[in-house]
């Protein structure tokens, strides 16, 4: 079966050879019509022999008329031979035209037929261009339902991802911070030891400075976890320890007057163990640190724990020696 195309270059051939026929129709009108009018001037001429033949005897002698009668006839064959040749083309022009208006017909007939099959195959090609375009919207919309879904599963491979890193940070600083954790857990257990009744100041100071100290531990532990997801940024586990220890320096600093002078060294050991841990938690994680010296306090059992849990015998009497210790109420 022909295309849309096929059919439009038929049909333009037709249309082309149609022109072609009515201008040759129309030539062949004008040569019969000359033909016809050269016929009908024989004919007149012909008349008019007639007529001069039949007024011979009555306008010439007998010997002239003899004479005239026979140039007369001799023109009036000719004239007759010359119609009959003139008749006999214009018969044949009639043919061609008629030949040439059937050709005609026929080819409008054949256009009306080709025209008739295109509008068909035109039908066609919209349906079957139609389910081309439905097929390949249809795969468009496969292909995007796919790629959606691709997508959805690596954002949630992503996401799973980060929750298992999250985890795996968060078990990893607990770990870190477990020291920490025990030396706080020392000193809020001997700082809740306080007599409320005999010493209200102390007790409220104690109770100030245990949430202040709880606080500082859990945004520490936080921003550890976000410096160990940033790919363990130093510089972010840095602040983190530098923050930590400013806010428990403020906190023992305003709790230390308050609480009586038998806490300084007890604080002051804290606030090396705190320190230390800051420092074990930065070297775990990829800095390079120097430790304090304890100085041994039965009220912090935890100073024996840390020491044990980070194995630190080093000490760093520089620090010491220049003062840069806490002393409750003092700068470090």
């Amino acid at each position: 079966m022909a295309s849309v195309k096929e059919y439009d270059d038929r049909i333009r051939a037709k249309q082309n050879d149609i022109s072609a026929k009515e201008k040759e129709l129309k030539q062949q009108d004008a040569f019969l019509l000359g033909r016809r009018r050269d016929l009908k001037g024989l004919e007149e001429t012909l008349d008019n022999v007639r007529s001069k033949l039949a007024r011979v005897d009555s306008e010439f002698n007998k010997e002239d008329a003899v004479l005239e009668k026979r140039k007369l006839q001799f023109e009036y064959d000719q004239i007759e031979e010359s119609q009959k040749k003139q008749s006999l083309s214009c018969d044949e022009a009639s043919a061609a035209r008629g030949k040439i208006a059937e050709d005609l017909v026929k080819l409008k007939a054949e256009i009306v037929e080709l025209k008739s099959a295109r509008e068909k195959q035109a039908e066609l090609e919209d349906l079957e261009a139609g389910k081309l375009q439905a097929e390949a919207e249809a795969e468009a919309q496969r292909v995007k339902a796919e790629a959606l879904e691709a997508d959805k599963k690596a954002l949630e491979a992503e996401k799973e991802a980060a929750r298992q890193k999250l985890e795996e940070s968060h078990l990893e600083i607990n770990s870190l911070l477990k020291p920490i954790e025990d030396a706080l857990t020392t000193l809020k257990e001997e700082l809740a030891a306080i007599d409320q009744k005999a010493q209200p100041e102390a007790f409220k100071a104690a109770s100030v400075l245990i949430q202040s100290l709880d606080d500082a531990f859990s945004q520490y532990q936080q921003a550890l976890v976000s410096a160990v997801g940033a790919n363990h940024s130093k510089e972010l586990i840095n602040d983190a320890g530098k923050t930590f220890k400013q806010s428990c320096k403020n906190a023992i600093e305003i709790a230390s007057p308050k609480l009586g002078i038998g806490w300084g060294e007890q604080l002051k050991n804290f606030f090396r163990a705190i320190g230390n841990g800051i420092k074990y938690v930065a070297s775990k994680l990829g800095a390079d640190v120097n430790y304090y010296e304890y100085k041994q306090s039965k009220s912090l059992g935890a100073v024996g724990v840390f020491k044990t849990a980070t194995k630190l015998d080093k000490e760093e009497p520089a620090e010491l020696e220049k003062g840069r210790s806490i002393t409750p109420g003092q700068g470090e």
